[in-house]
């Protein structure tokens, strides 16, 4: 079993020529016809190998390709600007240009909270998932009404901000259990709770990802209740 200890970190987006780029205002010239429409960004999703830009336009999934140029530090709940081509080389419409005109409720929680994480995996899932794994358990906790949940962010906040891995100090602890189906769904199971160095671990809930769609769950009353 392998544990690792994940820092948020807002990521930097650079050029080919190794010159940082605003993540906010990414552009790409092209020369055909540019559409516009104002999106909810979803997330990043791997479907067949290949990498979308997933939003919600106007209440439905609308995921785009994108060229490398274009990949901005975007939360789920980000509203965004976006334009795009249809491009007939692709089966999906191609982003050209984004600009973040509003914080969704995700990137307005981690300016309150820039949870760090540690994690664990029971089985074999693949890497790109547990790379992206942190930012599920971030949406979590913006959007859970658990009490023991709120109560671990209060925990948190008591941490020794000069020494972050000392007895007594918190992080939030999640496990990656094992790929289940419910209701129908192929899910994967998430064990989330508060660990407290020299001492024990307390769990909070068990959540399930839908990694096909990024949709989070968990359970009310034996039933699954979509988490947003």
């Amino acid at each position: 079993m392998k544990k690792l200890l994940l820092f948020t970190i807002l990521p930097f987006i650079f050029s080919c020529n190794g010159q940082e780029k605003n993540a906010n205002e990414n552009t790409t010239t092209k020369t055909e016809k540019q559409n516009s429409a104002t999106v909810e960004f979803i997330g990043y999703w791997d479907k067949n190998n290949n990498t979308n830009f997933v939003t919600e336009k106007n209440g439905k999934e609308f995921p785009l390709k994108f060229p490398d140029d274009i990949r901005g530090d975007y939360n789920r709940g980000d509203l965004l600007e976006i334009k795009w081509t249809n491009n007939l080389r692709y089966d999906l419409p191609l982003l050209s240009s984004v600009h973040k005109i509003k914080d969704g409720q995700l990137t307005t929680f981690l300016k309150e909270y820039p949870l760090k994480l540690q994690y664990t995996w029971n089985y074999e899932c693949g890497g790109r998932f547990i790379s992206k794994s942190y930012s599920i358990v971030q949406y979590y906790f913006s959007v859970t009404q658990n009490e023991k949940a709120k109560q671990a962010l209060t925990d948190l906040s008591k941490n020794d901000k000069e020494q972050e891995v000392k007895v007594g100090n918190k992080i939030i602890d999640y496990i990656i259990e094992k790929e289940t189906t419910v209701e129908g769904k192929q899910l994967i199971l998430l064990n989330i709770g508060i660990f407290t160095y020299g001492g024990k671990r307390e769990k909070i809930q068990d959540v399930y990802y839908e990694n096909e769609i990024n949709k989070l769950y968990e359970l009310k009353d034996n039933k699954l209740a979509e988490m947003k």
